[in-house]
Parts: C-alpha cells; structure tokens; sequence
C-alpha cells in the first residue's frame, strides 16, 4: 500500500512536466532586414530572430558619402533592438555637399551649369560645373578668375570636392576694335584702289537717321611738279561709300557721279556737303578742278553738282559751307579763288533754280587765302567768309600777312564783303612762318562766340593747330598747340567734335605720314610700323578754349597696319575707321581693303 502510493507521486510529476513543456516549432521567430543605399554599408544584413532576443545594426558611409537617416527616419547610426517584430530598415547616404561661394568684381554675372551628376540644385562632391562670365554693359569685360580657380578663359569648368570660393572680375574697357574686308570689284583698278585709301584729305563722314557713312572721295595718279604733264590726260577716279553694317563696314557703292584728281578739304553741314578737287598733277599752273556740292539723301546716296563753270576750276585748297547772304539757303566759296578776272575766292550763292558765281562779292586784302570758312561770327544771320595764306619763309617783303587770318563782314549798304579784322602780330603763335591748311569755326570756350582755329604746316613737316577767340570786334590770339615735328606727327586736316560730352568742342588731328606719336615704331615703313596710337591726336579741350593731348588711357592699336584714320561721332562715342589697301600679309594690292573700326570711350 505504502509501495503504490509513491509510484503514484512520481508519475504525477512527470505527467505534470509532460504537460507543461512545447515543442520547438510553437516558439516566435521575426524576420529582420538591414540595407544600405548607394554611399555606404551597414554592419548587419539581418536574419531570424527569436521573440526578445537582442541585435544592433551600424550604419556605415564610405568615401565622399554621408549617413543621413535610417527609412524610418531615425538618425542614429547605431541601432539596438530587441526583438518583437518584423524589420525591415534602408539607411540611407547622400554625396558630402560644399558650397560654392562665386565673389563678383565689376559689372557682370556668372551662368552656373550642373554637367554632369546629381540634382540639378546640389553641388554634391564630384558635380561638375561650368562657370560662364557675362559682362552686363558694352563696355564691360571679363577679366579673370582667381581664388579656388585661376583662369583667364571666360567659361571654365570645375569639380566641386571641397568648400569652394571664387572670385570674377569684370573691368570697363574704353575701346573696342573691330576689322572687315571689303572687296571692290566694280569699276576700280587695284591703283585706283591703293591710291584712294591711302589719301587722308576729303574723306569725310556724315549719317542718314541711324545709318553711318564714309565717304572716300577718288585720287588719280598725281605726276605732280611735271610741266609736259596735261591733267586731261589723267582720268578722274570714282568716289567709293562704305556703310557700317552689324557686322562692320561694308561696300554701299562705287560713285561714279563724284571723280576726282584729288580731293582737299571738305565741309558737311546738316544733309549738305561740299568738296573741292585740289589736284596737284604737273606744274603747279595746272593745278585745278572743280567744287562739288553734294544733297544727303534719306537713302545714304549723294546727289552731286558741280557748282563751278569749266573756266573757274581752282586748285580748291579749302572748301566751306554757309549762309553767305542770308536766305536761309546753304552757299559754298573755295579757296584760292581762280585769281585774274576771278579774284582770289570762288563764291556761289545757291538758290532754287542753282548756283551763281560771286565774282565781285569780296575784295581781297593782301596774298590769296588758301584755308576758308564761313561762320556767323555776330550773330546777325548772315556768315562772315574767314580766311587765312599760305606763306613760307623767304618771303619777308609780306611779313604782315605771315601766320595772320582775315574776317570779311558783309556790308549792307555796299552789298559786299568788306574787311572786318586781320590779325597784325605774325610771330603771336610761332616764330617761324607757316602755311594754313584748314579753318574751323566753332565756340571753344562756350562764352556764346563762334571763335577760330586754324591748322598750318611748313615745308619741313612741322605742324600746329591755333586757336583766335571772338571778342566781338576784334580776334584774340589765345592758344597754339606743340609744334609737331615730321619725326613725331604730321596732319594737315583736323575735325572738331565733342568727344567726351562735356559740351565743348574738342579737336581730332588728322595724321597723315609717320612719325612716333602716330606709328608705334615712328618713321618707318607702314608694314613695320608696328600700328598705330591715338592719344597724341585726340587734344581735349580745357572748357577754356586751350588743348591737352588725352593720355587718361593708352589707345594702341598694336599690330594694326592701316594707313590713315577718320574720326567721327556715333551715338555720343567716338569713332575711328582705318583703312590699308592690299593684302595685309605681305602689302601686295589687291581689289580689297581692310577697315579697323576703333570705338573709344572717352
């Protein structure tokens, strides 16, 4: 009995234990994922994990990557779990970012492409870029990168792998060069072309609207000093027009309505302008031709007529417009006049049915005037004819009319030109005599006065420019430029014009030779001449009617082979054309010829 009962007990226990235990497959297994973007790596790609257990995962970024977060936006890169549930987590990296940091200097901005990687707004490490400069005004440049890029190129391109700091800068340029090719095909030998536009005298400028014209007015073959030379055995030689294009000068055409020997000084007014043929071919008893007068049409052509008969062709040194009787209507006078039954100027009045020859309007007093003007010097509506010689040294027995100018007022009573001043000091400027070239008339102190200047020359090369202001009834001598010698600069014409618009009028020099302020190589050859500089003829007027070379910037055409400029005004900005006839590589002419356009900013 004893014996049963503890059998009982024990089998009880193990029923008990029976009951309590389960089978291996009834316990909770979870799976678990661990994954990583591009960038980077984590410790643990996961597994089975029981319900409870513990694990830990690290999110690891390789290279140039970061660890941002986790899928489930924690941010830790170490992760420690227990066990209860499914998981599923990506952690995620991104490329390190840098920022670029661009410092301007100037008047400009930069265009920043993405080439190549990522988001089109990142600069994640490794992006590559191209940096592009735009200067923002006309006159603004690129000038360089510097900083974390050094580069003169104007679109760089870069990889971003670090903080990056870049600096652009922009710079005001003053002059701005252009060049063309034009070929003349029509109706010009390669002479003729050579010849015209390597002649400085007669080329002039003048506009239409918006339109920009040069004019460059024939030249024959001159066999100058000859005696058995006949000028009518020497044919005249069209005028050719260049118009400025978008891209630069062009041909607009060949004017065979203006053929000239050889054109001097010249004058435009408004839509009108005048030309006179000087033409030097033979003996100097031969030296004549003839006064144009020229209508500016809307189309930028040039209507022509020839004012003079054929028995008053002149050697027309100076030509000039004006009102010379009052009628509103433009006149024109050329000296020296045909002298003899003619007298010493060529005046013609024009009205509606033409031109009429004025050949008892104005007695000359003393030697016969080579440089003329006409200008309104008292403002009653009617010019006053402004002239001045051409007299060397040696000749002492008309020392009174050496350097000198004369002002000839019109008399009512008369109905003639009288003399109204004549200067009486011959050494005032110079202490040697000098032959006039050209007279402009302008207020160069902007008192309210049309005053005088003149441009003179001796045989020698030496050259000046003078200025007479108006005091109402006399001329006062107030200012001589240097006295260029032929070795530094050598001109016979000048332009006046405001080049900087401070509203007084400046003068250009219109160099015609070598010589070292002009050619940068001085006296030599043109194809040696190693270009050509404009400071020295640019002269700045003081606001006082005195003159100083502009030397506030260099303006150095270096390698630019032209034989002469022209100076005009296009929108406020000064303008230079240059011209060389032939072929620029080895000076062999052909029907071509090749414009330099310089645009100054002064």
């Amino acid at each position: 009995m004893k014996y049963k009962l503890h059998f009982l007990t024990i089998s009880f226990i193990i029923g008990l234990f029976i009951q309590c235990s389960k089978p291996d497959e009834e316990i909770p297994f979870f799976t678990v994922s661990f994954s990583a973007t591009k960038g980077g790596a984590v410790s643990s790609n996961g597994g089975k994990y029981q319900l409870g257990e513990k694990i830990s995962v690290t999110a690891i970024p390789e290279g140039e990557y970061l660890f941002t977060k986790w899928s489930d936006e924690n941010t830790n890169t170490l992760r420690n779990f227990t066990i209860t549930s499914d998981i599923n987590l990506n952690a995620l990296f991104e490329k390190r970012k840098y920022p670029l940091i661009i410092n301007i200097e100037g008047n400009g901005q930069v265009k920043e492409e993405i080439i190549s990687l990522s988001k089109t707004t990142d600069y994640s490490s490794g992006t590559k870029v191209r940096l592009t400069a735009i200067p923002s005004g006309e006159w603004d440049r690129f000038d360089s990168w510097s900083g974390d890029l050094i580069s003169t190129e104007i679109s760089v391109e870069l990889v971003i792998n670090k903080p990056t700091t870049i600096n652009l800068k922009f710079t005001e340029t003053n002059m701005m060069i252009t060049e063309n090719v034009i070929p003349i095909e029509e109706g010009l030998s390669v002479d003729d072309i050579s010849r015209t536009f390597s002649i400085p005298s007669g080329v002039f400028h003048y506009s239409t609207d918006s339109d920009n014209y040069i004019f460059f007015p024939g030249q024959a073959n001159w066999i100058s000093g000859g005696a058995m030379v006949n000028k009518e055995d020497v044919p005249r030689v069209p005028s050719v027009i260049f118009k400025l294009g978008n891209s630069g000068w062009e041909l607009f055409k060949v004017d065979y309505e203006a053929k000239f020997w050889g054109a001097r000084n010249y004058e435009v007014i408004d839509n009108v302008v005048g030309i006179g043929d000087g033409n030097e071919i033979g003996d100097s008893s031969m030296w004549s031709g003839d006064l144009f007068y020229g209508n500016i049409l809307a189309d930028g052509n040039i209507n022509w007529s020839i004012v003079n008969d054929e028995n008053q062709q002149s050697f027309f040194h100076g030509t000039c417009l004006g009102d010379i009787n009052g009628d509103g209507i433009t006149d024109i006078g050329g000296s020296p006049g045909f002298g003899g039954e003619y007298g010493d100027l060529n005046l013609y009045f024009k009205d509606n049915s033409g031109f009429s020859f004025q050949n008892d309007l104005v007695s000359i007093s003393g030697y016969q005037p080579f440089a003329i003007d006409f200008a309104d010097l008292d403002n009653d509506g009617i010019d006053e004819i402004v002239t001045a010689t051409y007299i060397m040294d040696g000749s002492h027995y008309r020392e009174n009319e050496l350097n000198s100018i004369s002002v000839y007022k019109f008399d009512k009573q008369s109905n003639k030109f009288h003399l109204f001043f004549k200067s009486e000091e011959p050494y005032v400027f110079y202490n040697k005599s000098f032959g006039a070239t050209s007279i402009k008339c302008f207020d160069f102190d902007n008192d309210g006065d049309i005053d005088i200047s003149v441009a003179r020359e001796r045989h020698e090369g030496d050259g000046a420019f003078e200025i007479w202001l108006n005091e109402g009834n006399t001329f006062k001598p107030h200012y001589v430029s240097k006295v260029y010698t032929q070795t530094e600069l050598m001109f016979r014409e000048f332009s006046v014009m405001d080049v900087n618009g401070d509203s007084f009028p400046d003068i250009v020099l219109r160099p015609h030779a070598d010589g070292n302020l002009y050619r940068i190589n001085g006296g030599v050859n043109i194809m040696d001449s190693g270009g050509v500089q404009l400071n020295e003829i640019i002269q700045i007027n003081n606001g006082d009617g005195t003159f100083s070379p502009y030397y506030e910037n260099e303006l150095k055409l270096d390698g630019y082979i032209v034989r002469n400029v022209l100076p005009y005004m296009n929108d406020g900005i000064l303008n230079f054309i240059g011209t060389f006839p032939g072929n620029h590589q080895n000076g062999d002419p052909d029907k071509k010829v090749y414009t330099v356009n310089v645009k100054i900013k002064i």
